[in-house]
């Protein structure tokens, strides 16, 4: 395959698992197929135990599993590819930390307080109407439920398209898990800047679950540090450190603060997140990037 200056693509020279495509926001998915030609407009979207290698005629590119990659991002920063997908994977791990679709139809799982290899247990938002549904069985409740059913077998347009003509009829808590429910779809669908507004109007409400509002403040930090907005995604990181202090997940956040930081060339307030990191968590799994971060700024 052949790199163009002014149409770039790749091709798919590699795959395992299910790997698949999407042009354009809102479009529907499409499985991947060796030998396929990705152009740079296209997101590509990796499932557990997938992977694909993307080559260009000089390169080429790895993507693992539970990733979603820009391709126009991936060739931009082609000379430090590398380091772009670690950042991708550290994103695609806290986003999967936190927003988990469970086997039970209509639940969304909230990792709120654990590590990575403790999402399974984790503690979980439970929808008004779970498993045992004796509500009144009205038009809005039925199609809230469905449209959580949807979301579980992520087909996140039709969740989306259902809940949109009834999201302003929904009351309180309701409300905010049908808020929330369509800010995790389009960010799932990589429309990161209708995710955000949804993220931004769940904020308002002052009676919010802390499950839901951890995971909010988590999402949409990623969802602005995908769109290359840092000095939004770092506000929003520094809210999250502030009001849960505690969070166990704290390496993550700083180590996202730090990279975000250093995109703003804020250089050493970027050398204190990693810092952080390198003194205070030395078992984590991400204290040897914390220590190859912290030494290149060094440099």
């Amino acid at each position: 395959s052949i790199l163009y200056a002014n149409n770039k693509k790749v091709k798919v020279t590699l795959l395992k698992g299910n790997v698949r495509v999407q042009y354009g926001k809102n479009k529907d998915w499409k499985v991947l197929k060796i030998n396929d030609i990705v152009y740079s407009n296209a997101l590509i979207k990796t499932t557990k135990n997938a992977e694909v290698i993307l080559s260009t005629k000089n390169q080429k590119f790895k993507i693992d599993e539970n990733q979603m990659i820009k391709i126009s991002e991936l060739l931009k920063k082609a000379d430090k590819s590398q380091k772009y997908l670690k950042i991708n994977k550290l994103k695609a791990k806290l986003s999967k930390l936190f927003v988990k679709k469970s086997k039970v139809f209509g639940e969304v799982t909230v990792a709120a307080g654990v590590r990575g290899d403790e999402v399974e247990n984790a503690p979980s938002i439970q929808w008004s109407d779970d498993l045992d549904d004796k509500s009144s069985g009205s038009s809005i409740n039925s199609n809230l439920k469905k449209a959580k059913e949807y979301y579980s077998k992520e087909e996140y347009n039709l969740c989306i398209s259902i809940l949109q003509p009834h999201i302003d009829k929904l009351k309180d808590e309701e409300k905010i898990e049908g808020i929330f429910l369509f800010g995790t779809s389009y960010f799932q669908l990589g429309d990161f800047k209708k995710s955000i507004k949804s993220f931004l109007n769940l904020l308002k409400y002052k009676k919010i679950d802390l499950n839901i509002k951890m995971a909010t403040l988590y999402l949409v930090s990623l969802a602005y540090n995908y769109i290359e907005n840092y000095q939004k995604s770092i506000k929003y990181l520094e809210i999250l450190k502030n009001e849960f202090p505690k969070n166990p997940n704290l390496p993550e956040i700083y180590f996202l603060l730090g990279i975000s930081f250093k995109e703003i060339k804020e250089k050493d307030k970027a050398k204190k997140c990693f810092k952080f990191i390198i003194e205070n968590y030395p078992k984590n799994k991400l204290f040897s990037d914390s220590q190859e971060e912290y030494n290149l700024l060094n440099k």
